[in-house]
C-alpha cells in the first residue's frame, strides 16, 4: 500500500532551486512527518504571481476544514464543550485531539495541506503577509508530495499513529 500526501510550503528564498533545497533540508531533518521519500513538483509558484495568494488561501481553508472535521467527530462521540475534554481518555480520541492541536500550533503533519516553513506554522501571520507584499520576488509556494510504501498497517504507525483501522 502506498499512502501520499500533499502539502504547500511557503518559502523564502531568492529562486526555486534554493527553496527546492530548503524543503528537501527540511523533510530530511523534522521528526514531526516521515516519508519514504517527497518530490518537490516543478510548478512552484513566485509571490509576484497572482495565482500565489489563491493556492496559500486554499491550503489555510483547507486546513482549516481538516480541523473543523476532527472537531465534527470529537462532537459526535460526545465532546461538545472544553469541559468535555477533561474525562477523554487516551486512544484514538485523544489523538484525533492531539492532531486539531498540532494544526492550531503550527506543527506540520500529513494532514498539514498548507504548511508556512518561515514561521513553522499552519497559517500566515500578519506581519509576514506584509513582507511578501513588500518583496514577493523572495517567497515561493511549493508543492510537495511525500510517499510512504506500507507493508502492513505498523508501518502507517511511523506516519501518524491513529490512522483509522480497518
Amino acid at each position: 500500500m502506498e499512502l501520499t500526501g500533499t502539502h504547500d510550503l511557503l518559502v523564502a528564498g531568492p529562486d526555486f532551486e534554493t527553496c527546492r533545497q530548503k524543503v528537501e533540508r527540511f523533510f530530511a531533518r523534522t521528526e514531526l512527518i516521515r516519508y519514504d521519500e517527497i518530490r518537490v513538483e516543478e510548478a512552484a509558484v513566485n509571490a509576484g504571481d497572482p495565482v500565489f495568494w489563491e493556492r496559500l488561501a486554499a491550503g489555510e481553508a483547507a486546513n482549516r476544514q481538516i480541523i473543523d472535521e476532527l472537531f465534527a467527530e470529537l462532537a459526535a462521540e460526545g465532546f461538545q464543550n472544553a469541559a468535555d475534554f477533561r474525562h477523554m481518555g487516551q486512544g484514538y480520541l485523544s489523538k484525533v485531539f492531539h492532531t486539531i492541536a498540532h494544526l492550531l500550533d503550527g506543527f506540520i503533519g500529513i494532514d498539514s495541506r498548507f504548511y508556512n516553513l518561515e514561521e513553522d506554522s499552519n497559517r500566515l501571520s500578519r506581519g509576514l503577509r506584509q513582507q511578501i507584499l513588500a518583496a514577493p520576488a523572495a517567497y515561493w509556494l511549493l508543492t510537495v508530495i511525500g510517499a510512504s510504501h506500507a507493508d502492513d498497517d505498523n508501518d502507517l504507525d511511523r506516519l501518524r499513529s491513529f490512522e483509522k483501522k480497518g
